[in-house]
């Protein structure tokens, strides 16, 4: 049961790198608490998924295709690992064609996308080849630019129709909310109406909540972007490599998806996790009970009444605490469609019901059922004691499609940068078309409340 990534323009490109980076250091520490046939099984299970070995060398090559614009990043990640080191990419899985996207969502879709569409489809016919069985597809973009906006829009539409039978994720970097790209809100509100349909589930990360992450939690000082797409990676590789222990197999992205997507009105999922703490600190801190970092993740969920009126009160900024949640009745949850827990790391004796604060009826609309489930992996993740990861579905992603809509429409209703799009086939007519779609979206994760 394979899976391939296929990494769209610079964003996608670097974080793909940190991800298999991240997979292959989480499977080459030694871990305790498990039995060694169970650390052989993770980690087979973890190279047959994402790996897989070239003819002429017995070196590890990701299952990923490549696609860009422009050859720096491309160049760069590429030779990182061709000469030395555990895995590599296959120089063979690489799509590219000079002269970059210029940030037009357009471009992207309706030039670059259908000359490179060819090529990005053979080299994902030659990743399947490579496999017993393609079982999913995860596609890596950011919406500010061009490449991984238009392109990936619209490769991923097409790769729907060459695999209909395939799941097909995406992972999408929000950009900064003063991004230095004046068409931003334009490439994203085009590339999410385009993807919502065609792909069987979208996570979405915020450059800014990243940010944030890694100036409170990890303390860094200087924040760049190889520090936020390290943050998207540890995310992604605690929920979609998952070994169970009652199960030998890992658990697969198809049903992580099908629970968290039970309705084709709500496909947008977040990655919320903890504990984050810097290195040079992790010795001091105390082991904390799984009930609390439970209790800490469903509180990330909280709307707080600070936030009808003035900044986001976000909780997965602060580090997890002892003591007990609040029980006043101001307390309201964003409502949630689904929920999964998964949680890395030894069980204690008193370890009972991890997660059952999640089954809180207050966190689902009333004609829902408390759609949460559970899988635990004793096997420690990049060697932490323990760590945990919420897979959730709720209208909390409002506030960020809210804020790009209207950015968008502000852009649209003084026709600011319009010509850039219409003389690449982009008409107003697409545009609202667009916005419809989006406000319809909105709509519907409002509904919830």
């Amino acid at each position: 049961m394979a899976v391939s990534v296929i990494q769209f323009g610079q964003c996608g490109n670097q974080i793909g790198h940190s991800f298999f980076s991240t997979l292959i250091k989480d499977m080459e520490v030694t871990k305790s608490g498990v039995s060694s046939s169970q650390n052989q099984s993770y980690v087979k299970n973890g190279l047959d998924q994402w790996f897989f070995k070239s003819n002429d060398k017995d070196s590890l090559k990701a299952r990923a295709v490549l696609v860009d614009t422009e050859k720096k990043v491309i160049d760069e990640i590429y030779q990182k690992h061709s000469s030395k080191g555990t895995w590599s990419y296959d120089s063979q899985s690489v799509s590219l064609q000079s002269g970059g996207a210029g940030n037009n969502w357009a471009l992207g879709f309706q030039k670059k996308g259908p000359a490179m569409l060819e090529n990005v489809l053979e080299c994902l016919r030659r990743q399947a080849e490579e496999c017993d069985r393609l079982s999913t597809i995860i596609n890596l973009l950011s919406t500010a630019g061009g490449t991984g906006s238009g392109v990936g829009s619209y490769c991923i539409e097409n790769m729907r129709d060459e695999y209909p039978t395939k799941t097909i994720a995406s992972a999408v970097v929000l950009p900064f909310e003063d991004g230095e790209v004046v068409t931003q809100s334009y490439n994203t509100v085009l590339t999410l109406s385009k993807i919502y349909n065609v792909c069987d589930g979208t996570f979405l990360f915020s450059n800014d909540h990243l940010q944030k992450m890694a100036s409170n939690l990890l303390l860094l000082k200087d924040v760049n972007i190889m520090d936020l797409n390290s943050l998207i990676a540890q995310k992604m590789c605690a929920v979609f490599q998952v070994q169970t222990d009652n199960n030998p197999t890992c658990v697969k992205i198809s049903d992580i998806l099908c629970h968290m997507v039970p309705h084709p009105a709500f496909k947008f999922c977040s990655i919320k996790s903890s504990p984050h703490i810097p290195n040079e600190s992790r010795r001091f801190e105390g082991s904390l009970r799984w009930s609390i970092l439970s209790d800490h993740l469903k509180r990330t969920l909280k709307i707080h009444p600070s936030d009808l009126e003035g900044p986001h009160l976000d909780w997965e900024l602060r580090l997890p605490t002892c003591i007990p949640s609040a029980k006043a009745n101001y307390h309201e949850f964003h409502k949630c469609v689904s929920n999964l827990l998964i949680t890395k790391g030894s069980l204690d004796a008193q370890d009972v019901n991890i997660g059952s604060e999640l089954l809180d009826r207050k966190l689902y609309p009333s004609w829902a059922p408390s759609s949460f489930i559970h899988y635990h992996q004793s096997r420690k993740f990049l060697d932490l004691d323990k760590f945990a990861a919420l897979v959730t579905n709720n209208a909390q992603c409002n506030k960020a499609l809210n804020s790009t809509v209207n950015k968008a429409w502000k852009l649209f209703t003084q026709k600011a940068f319009l010509h850039q799009y219409t003389k690449f086939g982009l008409f107003e007519e697409d545009f609202i078309d667009t916005f419809i779609k989006m406000e319809s979206i909105v709509k519907n994760y409002d509904g919830l409340s």
